[in-house]
């Protein structure tokens, strides 16, 4: 008696590391044997590692037959996780952060709308956390993570006496007329006024 080998189909073709994939057989009514220690059954579903070509035949009272057509599987690697980097990561009003990443080689993807690419120049009005995944050949990494912390400033500034070493920030204007300490540093979105009796180095 001859037994007719079974057809078979795979779906997906190309999948990731990990992914559900299944393979089905038809003109069998008997048992169906695959290759690669998958065992007996149709359809057989299992979770992908490797690259593989599978094959399966058909058992019908205990005669069984050649071989079926082959059917091949695509598995891909997910990536690494990115690492996440954020320059500057304290801002004040009206400063930008740029955020960075490398060794991705497919497409980045970004949070809170920035689109895809390795670097964003980003101005938050708050603390916020942007993720980014890194996407090869259809798999994808997990989400990776940096924070922009911002630090609201005031206004304006006004400083007089001994004034300590420090940096000092003021959304509009600072207005000094003390005595500055070495290495202070003074950042203004509009305008820096230094009055009589400022001078700098003297404590």
């Amino acid at each position: 008696t001859f037994v007719s080998p079974p057809s078979i189909s795979i779906n997906p073709t190309t999948a990731c590391v990990g992914e559900s994939v299944t393979l089905s057989a038809t003109n069998c009514t008997g048992t169906v044997t695959w290759n690669n220690g998958l065992g007996t059954g149709t359809p057989k579903t299992f979770n992908a590692s490797l690259s593989q070509s599978y094959s399966a035949t058909c058992t019908v009272g205990g005669i069984t037959s050649a071989s079926s057509n082959v059917v091949s599987l695509t598995v891909n690697n997910i990536p690494n996780s990115l690492i996440l980097t954020a320059t500057p990561a304290f801002i004040s009003t009206g400063q930008s952060s740029v955020l960075t990443t490398s060794s991705c080689t497919g497409t980045i993807t970004w949070s809170n709308g920035l689109g895809t690419g390795t670097s964003k120049f980003v101005t938050p009005l708050i603390t916020t956390n942007y993720t980014a995944t890194c996407a090869v050949n259809g798999c994808v990494s997990g989400a990776s993570n940096v924070t922009v912390n911002f630090q609201a400033c005031p206004n304006s500034i006004n400083l007089t006496g001994a004034i300590s070493a420090n940096i000092y920030k003021a959304a509009q204007t600072i207005n000094s007329n003390g005595i500055v300490a070495n290495g202070t540093i003074y950042q203004s979105g509009n305008s820096i006024n230094l009055s009589p009796g400022f001078f700098a180095g003297g404590n």
